[in-house]
């Protein structure tokens, strides 16, 4: 599937056959939530609790070397906004609904949102997430199904008599992490579930790089793969 992307398929696609996230925190990823010297995801609740992942739970992802040039490739110089564009925002042929060149613009759009919006439509926490997620679609930001969608057509393009859900690419994630020798502990701190205290701050104390640099390795026929895509469509960082 990935030899069968284009520039913005593997720029978009990419992330949920390598890293162990939901579709929808993908799709929720603001540039500000990114460490480029870490090499850094951070999921976590922002805009005083408005946004807010499954498990409620702050935690960090690194990403391989490998994905250097296509994080690059997403930001595009921008310094926030969301990180993974619609495919006609990101190739210029349509611009975002509504511009915002930073975090405090981003928070002011919201809070701007927030005023306009009817009191029947924002009656509980679920409410106000999904304003924002809106927001970040204004942005030029994609979704869940844009995702399902692209992968659903390069599927049926390699694979048509294949049933796949695009869900199914976080089971395989996990599965390698498994089989690469993770315990259970440090998947389910890297997957977003929630976690008693106490094995929290035994966690916090390990090297996520370090258990990460084993899964890694353990894929390195699929980050090659990947790599050799972004070097042929010149994905550049």
């Amino acid at each position: 599937m990935v030899r069968a992307m284009d520039r913005w398929q593997l720029c978009t696609l990419a992330w949920p056959f390598v890293l162990p996230l939901r579709p929808e925190d993908f799709a929720g990823l603001l540039i500000s939530d990114i460490s480029l010297d870490d090499r850094l995801l951070t999921f976590k609740t922002r805009f005083r609790g408005d946004d807010f992942n499954k498990g409620r739970m702050s935690f960090s992802v690194p990403w391989p070397e490998q994905f250097s040039p296509i994080v690059h490739a997403c930001i595009k110089g921008r310094e926030d906004g969301p990180l993974l564009l619609r495919r006609t925002v990101a190739e210029g042929r349509r611009k975002p609904a509504k511009t915002a060149s930073d975090s405090d613009a981003i928070m002011g759009r919201y809070r701007a949102v927030l005023a306009k919006a009817n009191p029947d439509e924002v009656q509980n926490e679920q409410d106000r997430k999904a304003l924002f997620r809106k927001l970040v679609r204004q942005l030029g930001g994609l979704n869940d199904d844009h995702m399902r969608n692209e992968f659903g057509r390069i599927l049926a393009e390699v694979e048509p008599n294949r049933r796949i859900r695009f869900y199914d690419t976080r089971g395989c994630v996990t599965t390698d992490m498994k089989n690469a020798g993770m315990d259970v502990i440090i998947r389910r701190y890297l997957t977003g579930h929630s976690l008693t205290g106490e094995i929290l701050a035994s966690y916090e104390h390990q090297d996520v790089h370090r258990h990460m640099a084993k899964y890694f390795q353990y894929i390195q026929p699929l980050l090659r793969v990947i790599e050799d895509q972004a070097g042929a469509l010149k994905v550049i960082g």
